[in-house]
């Protein structure tokens, strides 16, 4: 099993109280990837939850919506910016003030900028590595900066983790019981349909969750779907793989077209490109049925356009379109 996929079947059959024989024979979770420091994990299963996606804990209609109730006005958020807007709509609904720290000119944390945000009324600090819509990801010893400086919660959001040889923040949580690391089933795994996450945290956070969680919030079809997937996971790498591979081909092609002056380094399953004319290349390419991401008002994205990388025919239909945009 790699690492997802052994936390996967733990969450599902320990936390979940799913009946299998994996409930019966697994009495630890034990996660292990090699990145590039060669870092090997093992957390037991107390520190895992598995959840409807992360977003739903904080949600208005999600469980901690009744014990926050009282510090609604007065309670902040941090932020990395630009980054996933779901964090944003999150803090608004539930009336918590949300606070943007700008990431560098080359898209690099600021760790100077967030701690200039944080007040004694901070809660979180929401980190999203690899960065969406930036995609690169954010160096361990910035993070590890941030976790060390903070006395709130540290969330290291790692939903495209899979497609970055940098290596997650799992190893962590041992060092420092305020970080809180989300994964989820939407990406390499090709599952977002199912709206399965999983949070990795300190026991006495993943305690918290398990007490004001939904009675039986996974459904049956989703457990059942999920460990399906599980026994898929030789193929899931291999998807993995052919898309790094593709993301790498695609870059080269796109910098090789006049239209685009500028292609940002990525460890997710997109790029993000600045181009000559971002409106009007994403409106000529949706009119040929080719859907981008204009991120042309994002602030630090001026210009730019991302784009997902797909398989090889997409790929190059994605090529062929922007060769032929203004003849």
């Amino acid at each position: 099993m790699n690492h997802i996929q052994c936390s996967l079947a733990v969450a599902l059959t320990v936390v979940c109280g799913l009946q299998s024989v994996e409930a019966q024979t697994t009495q630890k979770f034990t996660a292990a990837k090699h990145n590039e420091y060669g870092l090997v994990y093992s957390l037991p299963v107390t520190h895992v939850r598995i959840m409807v996606e992360a977003e739903k804990t904080v949600s208005k209609a999600g469980p901690f919506y009744k014990y926050a109730k009282k510090y609604l006005g007065i309670d902040n958020v941090v932020a990395i910016a630009p980054s996933y807007g779901m964090y944003e709509v999150c803090a608004d609904i539930n009336d918590v003030a949300y606070r943007k720290a700008m990431l560098t000119e080359d898209f690099d944390i600021d760790i100077q900028a967030i701690f200039e945000k944080v007040d004694q009324h901070t809660k979180v600090v929401w980190i999203c590595s690899p960065n969406n819509p930036t995609g690169n990801a954010f160096s361990r010893n910035s993070i590890e900066a941030i976790c060390a400086g903070f006395a709130g919660i540290v969330v290291v959001d790692e939903a495209y983790i899979d497609f970055s040889d940098k290596g997650s923040m799992v190893g962590l949580l041992y060092k420092y019981p305020n970080l809180i690391v989300l994964q989820t089933m939407s990406k390499a795994w090709g599952s977002a349909s199912i709206r399965l996450g999983i949070a990795f945290a300190s026991p006495q956070i993943i305690a918290i969750f398990n007490k004001v969680k939904y009675p039986y919030n996974i459904n049956l079809l989703t457990q059942n779907y999920a460990l399906e997937m599980l026994n898929r996971s030789s193929e899931v790498q291999t998807w993995v793989d052919v898309t790094i591979q593709q993301r790498q081909a695609m870059a080269e092609q796109l910098a090789a077209l006049p239209i685009v002056e500028k292609i940002f380094p990525s460890d997710a399953n997109f790029l993000l490109a600045r181009v000559t004319d971002a409106d009007g290349i994403y409106n000529y390419l949706c009119n040929r049925g080719i859907v981008v991401r204009n991120r042309n008002n994002v602030p630090l994205c001026k210009g730019c356009i991302r784009f997902t990388v797909g398989t090889a025919e997409e790929n190059t239909n994605l090529i062929n379109a922007l060769s032929n945009y203004g003849k």
